[in-house]
């Protein structure tokens, strides 16, 4: 009888040791004599080196990711990195020999708390010292280096911190924390959590693609004067992407503590999304870009892109135009009675009509209204679509269809 079924979850796992054993020389010798031919894996440290042959390297490196797949369904919160680290040391000491002991080594070990800082362009604080809401922390750019004395023990790591952070920009200092077993994941979600926090921030803050004040941590997309400098005989000149700022003190209620904000931050932190909500974050991320494009005909192709992410069906249902089916959807979503709903459709198939002009290579210049429109009504469904509790209640593009089709038929 011959069995077909899945290997055992560590029967797998052991088969990939195996494999990678196999492929493990040590060898006491000079190295430079066989570094054409093979790659170093580490030192055990009495001059026995520990290496692969070249043409096994591929297959190490695959086993090193197969193995790091599985820790990863039982325990998430370890890198890559640090995992590869650890089989390297029980190489060492000749106890890779099992998966389950790797498994209950980083199972009990400890979670460990890690702070990150990081510049925030472009807007500022006036009547605090600093301002704490929902694990994110805002620090004023004056009070920085009484804040890192206060809340880091370690004078040269202070010291350190205030030497890199020094600017003479419009910023206010913006620190999270983030919970992981090693270093390197704790960085993964650092990035994570500030990519997300700048998104958030674009999104709220940014009342129309008019207003030239740019916020946040990455691509401010000012013209490239950004490690830009000049000089001249008696004259240095140092250039900054900065010109405006915003000063948050009063806005911070909406930013963190609003329906419309609360909706928003939960969506962009959610990890397991329905049809639905993975369109509203994908509508989110391409608005948030237009936000900081200096270009306003590429801004308002991603305006347009973020209503089609909300709106449009991929699945060859659809006969109407593009122009047509969004028209009639967004007229639906937003307006109220059959004179409004007729206004709205006429307005977002003109709109609609730009967008089709600059997809096929004419210039447009002079779209600053139409621009700042398509912007604002594209927040205004994805707002709908957080805060209406029927909206809401649509999980899927198919649903919608079928919530325009009901509506269209009252």
């Amino acid at each position: 009888m011959t069995w077909t079924g899945y290997l055992p979850f560590t029967m797998k796992e052991d088969k990939l040791i195996g494999i990678m054993k196999s492929k493990t020389i040590f060898a006491n010798c000079d190295f430079n004599k066989y570094s054409s031919k093979c790659r170093p894996i580490t030192n055990v440290g009495d001059g026995t080196l520990i290496y692969v042959l070249n043409e096994d390297t591929k297959e190490w490196d695959n086993c090193i990711n197969e193995l790091y797949k599985s820790l990863y369904k039982v325990e998430k919160d370890v890198s890559l990195q640090e995992f590869t680290s650890y089989i390297h040391r029980l190489i060492c000491f000749n106890e890779f020999n099992d998966f389950e002991s790797i498994k209950k080594y980083y199972q009990n070990y400890p979670m460990k708390e890690y702070n990150f800082i990081k510049v925030a362009y472009g807007i500022t604080i006036k009547d605090s010292e600093y301002i704490e809401y929902k694990g994110v922390t805002l620090i004023r750019k004056d009070f920085i280096g009484e804040y890192l004395d206060l809340n880091i023990s370690d004078n040269e790591i202070a010291s350190h911190f205030i030497k890199k952070l020094k600017t003479d920009n419009d910023v206010v200092y913006m620190k999270i924390k983030c919970v992981a077993k090693d270093s390197d994941k704790a960085q993964e979600y650092a990035v994570e959590k500030f990519k997300l926090i700048d998104t958030c921030f674009r999104f709220l803050l940014k009342y129309n693609n008019s207003d030239k004040v740019r916020f946040g941590f990455y691509n401010l997309n000012y013209e490239s004067t950004s490690g830009m400098y000049g000089y001249s005989n008696d004259v240095f000149i140092s250039m900054s992407e900065l010109k405006d700022s915003m000063c948050i003190d009063t806005l911070l209620g909406y930013l963190f503590e609003s329906e419309a904000s609360n909706k928003v931050w939960e969506l962009m932190e959610k990890k397991y999304l329905n049809d639905m909500e993975s369109r509203l974050k994908a509508s989110i991320i391409w608005i948030s870009e237009a936000a900081h494009q200096n270009d306003d005909a590429i801004a308002y192709m991603q305006c347009f892109l973020a209503l089609e992410s909300i709106l449009m069906e991929q699945d060859g249902f659809i006969n109407k135009s593009i122009a047509a089916q969004l028209s009639e959807y967004v007229a639906f979503i937003i307006g109220t009675g059959k004179t409004e709903r007729k206004g709205i459709e006429k307005e977002i198939k003109d709109l609609y009509s730009i967008r089709s002009t600059i997809a096929h290579g004419k210039n447009k210049n002079g779209i600053d209204q139409q621009l700042d429109r398509i912007f604002l009504i594209v927040k205004i469904i994805i707002f709908k679509f957080l805060t209406d509790k029927k909206l809401m209640n649509i999980h899927n593009v198919k649903e919608l269809r079928e919530y325009i089709t009901d509506l269209k038929f009252e």
